[in-house]
């Protein structure tokens, strides 16, 4: 493909960066400007844990929005191994954070450490279900990782356990719809929306031209 070799060029790699970076930032300020104010929260009597559950859903977003780079850029071949290892790192460090704040913003709001709402539980209501999905999604990006870490040992199956990701990347989206609050704006429910629709019509245009090439 024309776009295999692309960003072997460092300064097409520094201009892919720049504009990722500009993807985030305006998700992110809105969702802070519709937030508590952070600093409100140092003013006021704020609920226990707010400013974890605020921090959540800022790295909620930003590993939303890198994910859906990440599976671009692979779908389009546009990008070589280190960056790719640079982007999954940084996006499995980014839910990481995600999950650490959310358990901490439960756990404070409770009273007592709430990991266990970190065990995947699909019966015992909705909200359960919501985040277990997370939990899942989580799970399965771990494995595609690992897999793709693994490519030189297990050269003919890596590639079964990496495409995981797609099913994380699905698993994420009905997450983000059940309980993602910021995703009720018209905004995020757009960004979500578009997002599904590219990643989903990339493979379908990449299928039609395999049946004409053959």
């Amino acid at each position: 493909m024309v776009f295999d070799n692309l960003i072997k060029n460092r300064y097409l790699e520094m201009l892919l960066f720049m504009l990722m970076a500009m993807t985030f930032i305006a998700p992110v300020a809105n969702m802070i400007q519709s937030s508590t104010g952070v600093i409100d929260l140092f003013r006021y009597d704020a609920p226990k844990g707010q400013l974890f559950y605020i921090f959540s859903k800022i790295f909620a977003i930003c590993s939303f929005i890198l994910l859906f780079w990440q599976l671009l850029l692979g779908l389009l071949k546009m990008t070589g191994r280190r960056l790719h290892i640079i982007l999954g790192s940084l996006l499995f460090s980014l839910i990481l954070l995600h999950v650490i704040a959310f358990v901490l913003a439960v756990s404070l709001r409770g009273g007592s450490f709430a990991f266990h709402i970190l065990l995947p539980d699909f019966f015992s209501g909705y909200y359960k279900s919501a985040v277990s999905l997370g939990v899942v999604a989580l799970l399965l990006l771990f494995i595609s990782i690992y897999s793709g870490a693994l490519r030189s040992k297990v050269s003919r199956h890596w590639l079964r356990g990496h495409h995981l990701v797609f099913i994380t990347y699905m698993l994420v989206v009905a997450h983000a719809f059940m309980i993602g609050s910021e995703v009720q704006s018209d905004v995020f429910e757009s960004v979500l929306f578009f997002s599904v629709f590219i990643i989903a019509l990339i493979p379908i245009i990449k299928l039609l031209r395999s049946y004409r090439v053959s």
